[in-house]
């Protein structure tokens, strides 16, 4: 309640509570705003009720005394120091946030006679729970199934009862000790299986524990692992579930930052769509909005595997928690010293010290972190056997060109970088032929498949001897009409390979006969952004010099590149179309259309196509005249990604979104005969379609 004072107990003081029901969270501090909304709808009917959220640090927060939620850390609750200092240094926050569960669940039932419920945070309440406090009273411990029967048998669960929503009161003490020397045990042994534990914990209550109950109606904890069996509506008055008030809606997995998924939890093939259902879509609007006005823009992005840094700056990920935890075990069983506590004054520097000693007497450096990254990845595994003698020249080569960026590794934790060999030159085995070997996605319905077309199209121009080796290694149809000389090995002395860096070395791997001594290679990439990122770097091994379209894509590699970067001009020619569709063929309204076509393959982001209809929107009021008609092509690889267009699509009747791939000649027709061409894309390597459309003599709206 606004204005309380938070009263914490120690030994043989008051209770820590009083009341006869309590609610509780657990957050990491980004979360705090979902606390806010939750202890917001639970005192909306508990008015005169204490909620109480347990912030994953270990100093208390500052109290907001507006949120009418008292703030505990992690000192507050009754572990042992050891525990206080080890758990947030083997464990990320979901896994510290499961292992502390029971013990905080113990500490606010020191106080006889409450009814504690638990909720994740990411909960709301709908309509009071007073059947939780009657039945707790009975039988002091409820269970909420995730499926109420009868289930449908193809809905995912991960078990019969859901950890984030329980209720224990007076009789569950022996049951939480129980669970708790369960989860302390787990945490120590591997904390990754924390999840299945607690699962598997709850599930055995009913038969280890048979005071529980059990409430399981359809308007309880409804997420969305059952939503599509609850029949979720508005009535204009209240939700209800199956004819029932809904309760309790948890929004487990909801991003206010993607308004148009329920859940990243539903994967890339989700089971619930918004745009499908209007009741849950507006519920997930409303929810939005309560967590934007609770601070949710200014809270940051929660990272579960980075909750705690040292005073010197060292983040705590997933190989030093490997590491820790390891060594501590080792120590625990009387293997081996104890680790360094970093949390102890002036250890912090000792820590990565520690962290940055060699596992064994190598002259290189693989170091402990370094061992952990290798022992964390089977591929790296795989690659590297012997990290220790014969393969650790070349697994800290891997490290440092790779690893290091993909671990997203600190600084103080990557070894010196060893000298470059000098490299190796050596001469063709013949003498070269007058003739370049063309590679690309030739049959590819991508724009760098296209590109690669035009880029032979000008050599049979120029009258250019010329070998086109197809390259197929892509996830977009390859239907278009490609003829291919007679197979046999390229000749010509000179390399045109138009296949972007993230796959350079893969088509390097595949196609090595091609990259013989002697040889001259020129990339001919697109990129889209004003940064080209390190993990892309290996690229430039493979090539002599690089060729782009754009003095944009020039200025981005010129930054970075250690070999020749050239801008040459792209082939531009009319695409050929089909005079006899007409408007009416190609599904076009009679009136003024704008057409965007792009490939959900090639990032909606970058595409902008929801800023597109942000503009026609502004632009056009529904029903005024125009159209926008926005032509995409792989939206079943991208299910998300289409339904958030389909999401902002969703109030304005003159904008069509059609999905699918067409023939080449319908595609460059339907350009044809649109009134506008239109792309707000906000990063472009070239811009192909705009060019494309030029060339056909229609108008063309860009950014700058």
């Amino acid at each position: 309640m606004a204005g309380r004072e938070t009263k914490h107990s120690a030994k043989g003081e008051e209770p820590f509570l009083r009341g006869e029901i309590v609610g509780c969270t657990i957050v990491t501090r980004q979360k705090i705003p979902h606390a806010r909304v939750l202890a917001r709808s639970f005192q909306r009917f508990y008015p005169n009720s204490r909620f109480f959220a347990l912030v994953l640090d270990r100093h208390r927060p500052t109290a907001d005394s507006i949120d009418g939620i008292e703030w505990i850390a992690l000192t507050d609750l009754s572990l042992e120091p050891a525990e206080l200092d080890a758990l947030p240094l083997i464990c990320n926050a979901e896994e510290l946030a499961r292992a502390v569960k029971p013990a905080l669940l113990q500490t606010l039932l020191s106080s006889r006679g409450a009814v504690i419920i638990y909720f994740d945070c990411d909960i709301k309440i709908f309509a009071p729970l007073d059947e939780i406090g009657k039945l707790v009273r009975k039988r002091s411990i409820v269970l909420f199934p995730y499926l109420s029967p009868p289930a449908p048998a193809d809905l995912p669960i991960e078990g019969v009862y859901d950890s984030g929503l329980i209720a224990i009161g007076g009789g569950s003490e022996p049951f939480l000790q129980w669970w708790r020397e369960r989860a302390k045990t787990q945490s120590y042994k591997n904390p990754q299986r924390l999840r299945a534990s607690e699962q598997l914990s709850l599930d055995s209550v009913p038969t280890l524990f048979p005071q529980d109950g059990i409430i399981g109606a359809p308007g309880w904890n409804v997420s969305y692992r059952n939503v599509p069996s609850r029949g979720i509506r508005w009535t204009g008055k209240r939700y209800e579930s199956n004819g029932e008030a809904l309760r309790i809606f948890h929004f487990a997995g909801y991003d206010p930052a993607r308004p148009h998924l329920l859940s990243v939890k539903q994967g890339n093939d989700p089971r619930v769509l918004l745009s499908r259902e209007p009741a849950i879509a507006q519920l997930c609007g409303e929810y939005r909005e309560e967590l934007l006005s609770a601070g949710f823009e200014e809270s940051g992005t929660n990272d579960p595997e980075n909750i705690v840094s040292l005073s010197n700056g060292l983040t705590i990920d997933r190989h030093i928690r490997r590491v820790y935890r390891e060594a501590l075990e080792n120590f625990r069983e009387g293997k081996g010293a104890e680790p360094p506590n970093p949390f102890a004054a002036g250890n912090a520097m000792a820590f990565v010290e520690w962290l940055n000693e060699p596992v064994s007497g190598v002259s290189l450096p693989i170091t402990r972190y370094l061992f952990a990254v290798r022992e964390a990845r089977p591929d790296v595994q795989s690659a590297f056997p012997d990290p220790l003698v014969q393969d650790a020249p070349a697994f800290l080569e891997w490290f440092l060109l790779y690893g290091r960026h993909d671990e997203q590794t600190n600084e103080e934790l990557v070894p010196a970088l060893p000298q470059p060999a000098a490299p190796v030159s050596g001469a063709a085995d013949d003498q070269p032929a007058e003739e370049i070997n063309v590679a690309g996605y030739f049959r590819a319905e991508l724009g760098i498949g296209e590109a690669a077309r035009l880029l032979l199209t000008a050599l049979e121009a120029s009258g250019i001897a010329h070998r086109a080796i197809p390259y197929g290694a892509t996830v977009s149809r390859q239907e278009h009409p490609f003829e291919n000389g007679p197979e046999s090995a390229p000749t010509g002395d000179i390399n045109l390979i138009c296949v972007n860096a993230d796959q350079l070395p893969h088509f390097a791997r595949e196609n090595a006969a091609l990259f013989r001594p002697g040889r001259y290679s020129i990339g001919v990439w697109f990129w889209e952004v004003e940064d080209f990122p390190p993990e892309l770097h290996p690229a430039f091994n493979y090539v002599d010099e690089i060729w782009v379209a754009s003095e944009f894509i020039r200025q981005a590699l010129l930054k970075i590149s250690p070999k020749p970067v050239f801008k040459f001009p792209l082939p531009i020619v009319a695409p050929q179309i089909d005079p006899a569709l007409s408007r009416a063929d190609l599904g076009l309204p009679e009136r003024f259309t704008f057409l965007f076509s792009f490939d959900f393959l090639s990032v909606l982001e970058r595409k902008n196509a929801v800023g597109l209809i942000e503009a026609f929107t502004r632009a056009f009021a529904p029903g005024e005249g125009p159209a926008l008609l926005i032509k995409t092509i792989n939206a079943d690889k991208r299910i998300l990604e289409m339904e958030k267009l389909l999401f902002a699509a969703a109030d304005h009747p003159d904008i069509m979104i059609r999905d699918g791939y067409v023939s080449a000649s319908e595609k460059n027709t339907l350009a044809a005969r649109c009134d506008c061409y239109v792309s707000l894309h906000r990063s472009e390597g070239f811009g192909l379609t705009l060019a494309e459309a030029m060339a056909l003599d229609r108008p063309a709206i860009a950014t700058g």
